[in-house]
């Protein structure tokens, strides 16, 4: 499976908090064609995106150009954060005061910022569902995937850890995993152990 991070916005670039309507930017359509020429060397049987935009946008590129059809599924968005936050600038009172917070909270896998969004727990539940759909619809099949680089950050989390999982190795190993925009991931189910196993990591074409 070819894990695939959306292209830049120009939103992210501006220091300005993304929402599920933040479109790619110019360099973002660039980045991801690339991507998606670098993909043809592949053989890809499906595609699915997130429903925010700039991954659907990242994932109709790829469909265009590797000549398949894309479907939208709603289990591999981004961690969804509290929607008071969209739009507002990195230095905003509310944002840094969400900083703040998240900070004191960290070994607190439910919380969520005023309450409101998605908390870690539930963002690695959906992993682990989508992980094991994806694993029972699709063993052996080839799929390139258009999702969000937190969301990305948890299925490698998961699939290194494994059976060693706890809360605080999570979080530790999650903070050090970047994808650049566009980058690929690769990972591969196996039938025989029923595990993931991590090929490689924020490919960059």
């Amino acid at each position: 499976m070819y894990l695939v991070r959306h292209g830049s916005t120009d939103a992210h670039s501006h220091g300005i908090k993304q929402s599920p309507t933040t479109p790619l930017s110019k360099a973002g359509v660039k980045q991801v064609e690339d991507t998606a020429d670098w993909l043809k060397k592949f053989h890809t049987e499906y595609l699915y995106s997130s429903e925010w935009k700039r991954a659907e946008q990242t994932a109709q590129i790829i469909a265009e150009r590797l000549g398949i059809m894309c479907s939208l599924r709603p289990d591999v968005h981004e961690c969804s954060k509290n929607p008071i936050l969209n739009g507002l600038a990195a230095d905003d009172p509310l944002v840094l005061q969400s900083y703040q917070e998240y900070r004191e909270n960290i070994d607190d896998a439910d919380w969520k910022f005023m309450g409101d969004g998605e908390s870690v727990n539930e963002t690695i539940e959906r992993a682990r569902k989508y992980l094991d759909d994806m694993a029972a619809k699709h063993p052996t099949n080839s799929v390139v995937v258009a999702t969000h680089n937190l969301f990305i950050g948890v299925i490698v989390s998961l699939i290194l850890l494994w059976d060693d999982y706890n809360h605080k190795t999570f979080m530790n190993l999650k903070k050090q995993l970047r994808m650049d925009n566009a980058g690929i991931t690769v990972i591969e189910y196996s039938q025989p152990t029923g595990k993931w196993t991590l090929k490689s990591f924020n490919v960059i074409p």
